[in-house]
């Protein structure tokens, strides 16, 4: 079982874990997902907006997992309504 799983299950309601898993089961493949974000974009710049992204999204994690370290939860509201 993974961390994402564990995290899941521990703080969300039956419903919200199968909204989750439908919802990531029906992502397309990484190759579909970046054709259909980038349709117009040439090579170079695909390559450029793809570092942007993978910073952006470096950034949101680390700051998730601040939160998670000193909130014990990466959904603080989730835990106060259904904790």
């Amino acid at each position: 079982m993974t961390k994402c799983c564990v995290s899941k299950n521990r703080y969300h309601p039956w419903i919200v874990q199968k909204a989750v898993g439908v919802a990531v089961y029906m992502l397309p493949d990484r190759k579909t997902f970046i054709k259909q974000m980038c349709q117009d974009l040439p090579e170079n710049e695909l390559e450029k907006v793809m570092q942007v992204c993978s910073e952006s999204m470096d950034a949101v994690y680390e700051y998730s997992q601040t939160l998670y370290r000193y909130a014990r939860c990466v959904c603080c509201c989730c835990v106060r309504v259904f904790g």
